[in-house]
């Protein structure tokens, strides 16, 4: 039987004041998910936080086959 370990990272979003649309750097985040893939890491799903203000975070659940 598999046995997994699960890992979250979280990846910062630049936000503006007041709510307005915040941007993010797909390749800086391209470059992460790239590193934890060579490590073995699978995306299992991402999420998003909101703030009327200042910053938010995108969180990723990563999952590989567990090391015995």
């Amino acid at each position: 039987m598999i046995r997994w370990e699960y890992k979250t990272v979280e990846l910062n979003v630049k936000q503006g004041w007041g709510g307005s649309k915040g941007t993010m750097n797909t390749s800086e985040i391209d470059q992460q998910l790239n590193k934890y893939g060579a490590d073995g890491w699978e995306l299992v799903t991402a999420f998003d936080t909101e703030h009327t203000a200042g910053t938010s975070a995108v969180f990723c659940m990563l999952k590989r086959p567990k090391q015995d």
